[in-house]
């Protein structure tokens, strides 16, 4: 345990002489968020719907569709993918539906191209901000962890890794504390800035802070 700390104070000392990037990363995490929030629109949206005409089949719109008009049906994997939520072939006024996602989604979109002026927003599948942010924090947060890896780099060039090895120090604690670590700074100030944007400043996340905070574990 007494190497454990000293791996973590160590490592924390390291990190203060980088002040400059750490800061310069926190600004972008914080900008992600505000990009996010600033971005998210009201307008709710069903999904991305590949729309392909065959025969007399007459082209259709709906301010909850975002449609791409195509000439042919595109394949299974673009559904894979999620470039598509739907695919869409009209044939004679009929309606022939292809999706990988759930009965309901299915039903919700059938009934936006019957009959467009019965579907209600709030019983439509949209993007909220929280997952926007988290969208957003992907690449940040990646960016940061590779930065913060470069302790363990360091020891690694500076040959330190064969002098733990042969310590008496538990060279698992010892990868265990930097991987701790690298936990820590990626994920407590993030948690904050998100505190300070829901809390403080009452931007509506779409989702409870304690269901980011689960979900920002994952990212």
């Amino acid at each position: 345990m007494t190497a454990f700390i000293a791996v973590l104070r160590n490592d924390l000392c390291r990190l203060m002489e980088e002040k400059a990037r750490i800061i310069l990363m926190q600004v972008m995490i914080a900008g992600s968020i505000a990009i996010a929030i600033l971005m998210n629109t009201k307008t709710a949206s069903i999904g991305n719907i590949a729309l392909v005409l065959s025969g007399d089949g007459m082209n259709i719109s709906s301010p909850y569709l975002d449609i791409v008009v195509l000439d042919e049906v595109p394949p299974m994997s673009e559904l894979v993918s999620n470039k598509f939520d739907a695919i869409v072939t009209i044939s004679d006024n009929r309606y022939e539906i292809q999706t990988i996602k759930s009965d309901s989604f299915k039903e919700t979109l059938e009934s936006a191209l019957i009959n467009p002026s019965a579907c209600h927003e709030e019983s439509l599948i949209a993007k909220g901000t929280g997952s926007n942010i988290l969208g957003y924090l992907v690449m940040f947060v990646l960016m940061q962890g590779v930065f913060l890896m470069y302790l363990f780099a360091e020891d690694k060039e500076r040959k330190q890794l064969i002098r733990i090895s042969s310590s008496p120090i538990s060279f698992t604690a010892y990868l265990f504390a930097h991987s701790l670590f690298t936990f820590l700074m990626l994920y407590l100030p993030t948690l904050t800035i998100l505190y300070v944007v829901s809390t403080i400043m009452g931007a509506d996340l779409g989702m409870s802070f304690m269901q980011c905070s689960l979900l920002l574990e994952c990212v």
